[in-house]
């Protein structure tokens, strides 16, 4: 694979990448992965 393919192979990757978290955040996502961390937590020092 030349370089000119891997550069645009590159790019591509990042850039559905971004558009991926960028629907992530659209759907709230963020949130649902935040609490459900902090309940995780809470159960490993024996709080929840």
């Amino acid at each position: 694979m030349n370089i000119k393919k891997r550069s645009v192979t590159g790019i591509l990757l990042l850039a559905i990448g971004v558009l991926f978290i960028l629907n992530g955040i659209h759907r709230n996502e963020h949130t649902t992965v935040q609490n459900k961390s902090n309940i995780i937590c809470l159960e490993c020092i024996g709080i929840g």
